[in-house]
């Protein structure tokens, strides 16, 4: 018998909500109150935004281009 794989969400949480790797993460809050999954655009990562999550580090460059779109504030 073979374990079972994580849960593709648990990964994929854990993954979004990590910190960048080899940079320091800046935290970013979405505005909204739903939650939302964001691309970073300059580096690809995935990044989740939920008011029940604390908020994510996000790469830098990525926090950026996040925040001049009006929908990010720094935590």
């Amino acid at each position: 018998m073979t374990a079972s794989p994580r849960p593709v969400a648990e990964a994929f949480a854990q993954r979004a909500n990590g910190a960048p790797t080899g940079t320091r993460g800046v935290r970013l809050t979405y505005r909204e109150r739903a939650r939302v999954l964001v691309r970073g655009p300059v580096t690809g990562r995935a990044y989740e935004f939920s008011p029940q999550l604390p908020p994510p580090s996000v790469e830098p460059r990525d926090a950026d281009v996040l925040l001049r779109s009006g929908r990010f504030v720094r935590a």
